[in-house]
């Protein structure tokens, strides 16, 4: 999530290998990844899941431009803080979701998997969502 978001908000190669703590070529890897899956996918929203898909999903909150590592204590008041939330369908990489979203109360989160995440899917999640 740390390198979509680095990508999204065009940050410098740089900036973005030290934020997310990985190596050049494994970034520059990650955006022709974000690139090539978004080529496939502009035309449509693309839900994922479905009967018997197990998706995994996770979120990370960032402030100020700082990755906030422990999200379960984070209060939603805080100022210029930013939602991140994806999925990602086990055994295919290039098939996932991810979102920004305004906070993580129960109805934005129930509104992002109405919109993104197909009926009768497994939802595997660290147990926030």
């Amino acid at each position: 999530l740390r390198a979509i978001y680095c990508w999204f908000y065009n940050y410098h190669i740089y900036q973005a290998i030290d934020l997310c703590k990985i190596s050049k070529n494994t970034y520059l890897k990650i955006k022709d990844l974000i690139m090539e899956t978004i080529g496939e996918h502009t035309e449509k929203m693309n839900m994922i899941g479905g009967e018997n898909i197990k998706v995994q999903f996770d979120e990370t909150a960032i402030c100020n431009r700082v990755i906030i590592s422990e999200t379960s204590n984070v209060y939603e008041e805080i100022p210029r803080l930013t939602w991140i939330i994806g999925g990602v369908v086990e055994c295919n990489c290039r098939e996932f979701v991810l979102e920004i979203l305004p906070n993580r109360k129960a109805s934005t989160i129930e509104d992002f998997t109405r919109r993104r995440i197909k009926p009768e899917t497994i939802c595997i999640t660290d147990g926030y969502l």
